[in-house]
């Protein structure tokens, strides 16, 4: 998502590391999820993951103690999504454990 404020591409994660399952999607239910955003599943995965691909972490805890921005992100939205499919295709996919 571009923020305009900051005039940069950011994608909004949570370090979740030495957190219970349950404590992560509790994370996820308070500072993600709204009545029109509803959590359907998670990933997780290494910082070097995001490094790997030329992007950093901005860990600026807002607006959680435990939240960043992946930044440095190309301007070119083919790029972005060739980066973003790199990183999630490393990662570990957990389903929402909520009933649906």
């Amino acid at each position: 998502m571009l923020n305009r404020q900051k005039a940069r591409w950011e994608t909004s994660v949570h370090r979740t590391d030495g957190l219970q399952d349950d404590k992560i999607w509790l994370l996820g239910y308070q500072y993600v999820e709204s009545p029109e955003r509803r959590i359907r599943a998670r990933g997780a995965g290494f910082v070097s993951l995001v490094t790997g691909q030329g992007c950093q972490l901005d860990v600026n805890g807002r607006p959680y103690p435990r939240h960043d921005d992946i930044i440095g992100w190309p301007g070119a939205k083919d790029e972005q999504v060739m980066i973003a499919t790199e990183i999630a295709n490393d990662m570990t996919l957990t389903i929402d454990p909520r009933p649906h």
